[in-house]
């Protein structure tokens, strides 16, 4: 079984190099948004390729909303169905923030970019130069997407971290109700770079690798 990750808003596919330095004996690949300049290679190439999938952040909504992965396991770390609150979503963001958020990045992105990641924990630059538009383009479908009907029949498992400041517990639960959540203590949002061990192991029990 191949794995193939999928990274979140803000970050590129090296988000996943701990992870997959730690599952070498099987065959994994890491898409890219975009985001910073890099081939674009995302969802929208897999067609039915057989594989496991396993998204960070709003990664998981993107794949969620993408194409038909009902015959796939999908592996969520620090995801969401929906990001944005709602009168049956209560956990989620406040709309008033994520719509903040837009159009402070459409006057100065660099520094919206760099306040998002420091939120996440990464006070590291990025790599390349932002494509404002990609960039954009993924905080629209935080803002508009839900994919909570289509959670039951593809999401295996999750990891959530603790201390998450961005997929808080609630939110995480209110995401994929009935799945019993793999914590990592003290987790913040970036697990696939500070616990890479752990999200690898539990990809390897989903996954069957």
């Amino acid at each position: 079984m191949r794995v193939v990750f999928v990274h979140g808003w803000g970050f590129d596919a090296r988000v996943w190099d701990g992870v997959r330095a730690c599952l070498t004996d099987i065959e994994t690949h890491a898409l890219d948004a975009g985001y910073f300049g890099a081939p674009r290679l995302w969802l929208d190439t897999l067609g039915d390729w057989p594989c496991c999938i396993v998204g960070h952040s709003a990664g998981v909504l993107d794949v969620l909303g993408a194409l038909d992965f009902s015959a796939r396991p999908v592996v969520s770390i620090s995801g969401f169905s929906r990001f944005v609150e709602g009168p049956d979503f209560p956990a989620g963001t406040s709309s008033r923030v994520l719509e903040r958020m837009r159009r402070a990045f459409g006057r100065a992105p660099d520094t919206v970019l760099t306040d998002f990641r420091s939120r996440c924990g990464v006070s590291e630059p990025w790599n390349g130069v932002p494509d404002a538009a990609s960039l954009q383009a993924g905080l629209t479908r935080l803002a508009e997407g839900d994919a909570r009907d289509r959670t039951a029949a593809r999401v295996n498992a999750m990891i959530v971290g603790e201390d998450d400041p961005i997929v808080p517990m609630a939110m995480a639960h209110d995401s994929f109700p009935g799945i019993e959540p793999h914590i990592v203590p003290q987790g913040g949002h970036m697990v696939p770079l500070t616990h890479p061990q752990f999200c690898a192991d539990v990809i390897r029990g989903v996954c069957n690798v």
